[in-house]
């Protein structure tokens, strides 16, 4: 048995694909969950009853953020068994898996059993890997549903096991395993060609617990002898890239007997993919200085962009290992750009040239800022080793932003034994779940480890906003309830990949407590539809992921309706009378009328408006406003008028100014002279003349326009009367006979006055009055006594429907016509 779990650890080395760090001085302040069993870190032991020895090979963090752990179990029998922990995020195991919370599982020879890969099916069954201990070791494949039964649609019984890929017959594991989008199953692991020699292996199964023989035809692939050996190669991590090909980091003995880091690359078909290095494996030797010496690979990760990286140790020159971590490029050749060589390698010992390593096949993990995450156990001392978590730049140096040197470590273990780290396991959101083993009351005996780990755990709560806004401010509080870190900035941006990020400033002057309150100036934001993300970032700058980023989305308008005379518009009556506010002067013939505007806003509409007779708007309201404002007042005159606009963000544009004409009346309308003839058309419509050529004079408004009509036709105009409003008509020439006269004038409001008069052109004065005709000496006729008489006065307006009154104004002559008539021959009357 001892023989067995030595040649099973050796194949699944305990201290997995996480970096193994020796770090002495820097404790750790990337946070433990505190509400993951209240401490951030669970053990558990005995789960097959042996009460010795359990352990953790690989966890995942559920999409319903409980953890799986698989791993193994010492049973009563001192054998291992296969187990899968499963725990609620409070740090408690989940009773509704299996009513425990763990399952365990014992092959039918009762042999030893190891789950050491795990993966989640597209319908949430878990699949594992590992080994199982028959005649010799078998490489298992798992399938449990959910409540922690094993799957019987897989395979019949919810397992598979197979042996003898390479050949050998002398044993088979599988190490990690991965789902495809399609449900078939790939694992990769290590075969046993002959008595000491191992090859690296891959198999396929279909969902149903087959092999997929379309797949190198029978359903598995071996590969031996990359490093130019004759003995082990081991496949330990594996991945899946974009276009499907299989990715595995292992390693393999050189011509030497030592071991070189091995990545390989697998077309669908099983066939090495000669794309990648020429030969479709690339080996690296040698890193950490060593003459001679051995590296290995262990975890593997597809980032984004393609590259691989591989993460693992290598032997220095003291005999120590130093932990490594690889990238190459798609080609198969080392990316240059990452640490200058492709390859980044440190023994982090204060103490001396102790042991740092990665021996996990699933603890490296790029972040969404392209940093590299990686987690082992590091010595603090020569005799004990901690949990840690390393982190480097997307360049492959480290961060110091994170913990303020790139790496942290958890000194938990009361007993001074070691906690040993196997994998690693990120949400994507800052919640990294760790597992191994932790020694529990003596060296002797050691219990299953869960540790969860945040980073960056503060909690920002923005205030709230309303759906549109004009204030260019967001405000909000930010605390580390968890963190032993303190607040070092908080920032805005308008978009939660890439972008800018903008500071925003901390009420009370300084970021550096747990808590704090902040204002955030957003005014180079445009306006309209707006997106703000704010993050936090500790005091050695490591910033919160986007998920942990605060979010408001809100119509933003700080601008105010436009104060441009080309943009805002008036008008009475018919739009196309519209004008710049203040553009002209409005002329109403009305005290009640409606003023029409035509507004702009850069963002939102204009729905409110102010206006008044004072400057500073004494007793002014805003008002609902729709575009149009209604108007009275109780007398004519020149108004002016200031005008504000609010928008519907409460923006108040500039003032706007326009005046308001109002005249109600006719125009004045007197008729002074016709001819010689001192007129008085307030007493007579009749006027009597023997000479054909004459002159009509008078006098109206300022700026009026008259018109002359004879017998219904315009004969003259005169346009914008002078200041004292006189007005002539010259050159008139009539024909004998009866004229009817009218004279119209408009004033500059529009108004209309107008008088009319008959004027009786007879050089014989035969059509006369009989008075009239007696005193020329002129026959008498039968005119009757009325004509003779002054005429009722006669004054003709035609204002505009809406005109209220006229006043007539006109001042009488001294005389009657025909006494002066009389006058011009020598008669007094």
């Amino acid at each position: 048995m001892k023989d067995y779990l030595k040649s099973c650890l050796k194949l699944v080395p305990l201290l997995a694909l996480v970096a193994v760090f020796q770090i002495f001085a820097q404790a750790a302040t990337i946070n433990l969950d505190t509400d993951f069993n209240s401490v951030g870190y669970t053990s558990h032991n005995s789960a097959a009853g042996g009460n010795n020895y359990d352990l953790g090979y690989k966890v995942l963090i559920l999409p319903d953020g409980k953890y799986l752990v698989t791993g193994f179990s010492k049973s009563l029998t001192n054998n291992y068994d296969s187990t899968l922990w499963r725990y609620n995020t409070n740090g408690l195991l989940d009773t509704s898996f299996n009513s425990v919370g763990y399952v365990t599982f014992n092959g039918s020879s009762n042999g030893s059993d190891i789950g050491n890969g795990l993966a989640i099916q597209a319908d949430g069954k878990y699949v594992v890997c590992g080994g199982s201990l028959t005649t010799n070791l078998d490489m298992i494949l798992l399938r449990y549903n959910t409540d922690g039964t094993l799957d019987t649609t897989f395979n019949s019984t919810g397992y598979a096991t197979h042996n003898n890929a390479a050949g050998g017959n002398v044993g088979d594991t599988g190490y990690s395993v991965v789902v495809q989008s399609d449900g078939k199953i790939v694992v990769a692991g290590a075969s046993g060609a002959g008595a000491g020699n191992q090859d690296m292996a891959l198999w396929r199964y279909n969902s149903n617990g087959s092999l997929d023989t379309s797949f190198n035809s029978v359903g598995y692939v071996t590969h031996g002898g990359a490093a130019g050996g004759t003995t082990n190669d081991y496949g330990f991590g594996l991945a899946l890239q974009s276009d499907g090909k299989y990715v595995v980091a292992g390693e393999s003995t050189n011509s030497l007997g030592n071991f070189d880091a091995v990545v390989w690359r697998f077309n669908t078909d099983g066939t090495l993919d000669t794309t990648f290095s020429s030969t479709g494996y690339a080996v690296t030797a040698n890193v950490a200085g060593g003459t001679n010496s051995s590296d290995y690979a262990y975890s593997i990760y597809v980032q984004r962009d393609g590259k691989i990286l591989l993460g693992g140790y290598s032997t220095n020159a003291a005999g120590n290992q130093d932990f490594v971590v690889w990238r190459y490029k798609l080609d198969g050749s080392l990316d240059t750009t990452f640490n200058g060589t492709g390859i980044y390698y440190n023994n982090f010992s204060n103490k001396g040239n102790l042991n740092d390593a990665m021996w996990g096949y699933s603890a490296i993990y790029e972040d969404e800022f392209g940093r590299i995450i990686a987690g082992g156990h590091m010595k603090r001392v020569y005799t004990t080793a901690d949990f840690g978590i390393i982190r480097l730049t997307p360049t492959g140096v480290l961060d110091t932003t994170f913990n303020g040197v790139g790496y942290v470590y958890y000194p938990l273990n009361t007993y001074a034994g070691d906690d040993v780290l196997y994998g690693l396991a990120a949400s994507g959101d800052g919640v990294f779940a760790l597992t191994g083993y932790t020694y529990a009351t003596s060296s002797s005996y050691y219990d299953m480890m869960l540790m969860v780990v945040l980073d960056y755990p503060h909690t920002i709560t923005l205030d709230e906003m309303p759906s549109l806004t004009n204030s260019a401010v967001v405000t909000g509080s930010v605390a580390a309830p968890k963190s032993t870190t303190t607040i070092g900035s908080v920032s805005w941006n308008t978009t939660n990949s890439g972008g800018t990020w903008t500071a925003c400033t901390a009420d009370d002057g300084t970021y550096n407590s747990l808590a704090e309150d902040f204002t955030c100036d957003i005014s180079p934001v445009s306006d309209g539809s707006a997106e703000i993300y704010v993050r936090s970032c500790d005091q050695f700058g490591s910033c919160s992921y986007s998920s942990n980023y605060s979010y408001a989305t809100f119509d933003l308008d700080v601008t105010a309706p436009s104060s441009s005379t080309d943009s805002q518009r008036i008008w009475v009556g018919s739009e196309e009378n519209k004008k710049s506010i203040g553009s002209r002067v409005l002329k109403m013939r009305d005290r009640d009328f409606k003023l029409y505007f035509d507004t702009s806003d850069a963002t939102t509409s204009v729905d409110q408006i102010m206006m008044s007779q004072s400057k500073d708007f004494e007793g002014a309201n805003w008002k609902n406003y729709d575009g149009n404002v209604n108007m009275s007042f109780e007398r004519d005159g020149t108004k002016h008028l200031y005008i504000k606009f609010k928008d519907e963000a409460g923006n108040i544009s500039d003032v706007l100014e326009q005046t308001v004409k109002i005249d109600t009346h006719a125009p004045i309308l007197n008729i002074e002279k016709i001819g010689f003839i001192d007129a008085d058309l307030s007493k007579f419509k009749r006027y009597f003349y023997t000479e054909n050529a004459l002159t009509i004079e008078g006098t109206s408004e300022e700026k009026a326009d008259l018109k002359l009509y004879i017998n219904d036709k315009l004969v003259k105009e005169l346009k914008d009367l002078n200041a004292e409003g006189k007005w002539k008509f010259t050159d008139l020439s009539f024909p004998n006979g009866d004229h009817k006269i009218k004279i119209v004038s408009t004033d500059s409001m529009s108004n209309k006055s107008s008088v009319e008069f008959m004027l009786i052109i007879d050089p014989a004065g035969i059509s006369f009055p009989d008075g009239l005709r007696a005193v020329l000496g002129r026959e008498t006729s039968s005119s009757s006594e009325a004509e003779l008489k002054p005429a009722a006065p006669q004054q003709i307006i035609e204002p505009r429907p809406q005109v209220k009154s006229l006043q007539s104004n006109f001042i009488p002559t001294k005389k009657p016509l025909w006494q002066n008539i009389l006058g011009w021959f020598g008669i007094s009357y």
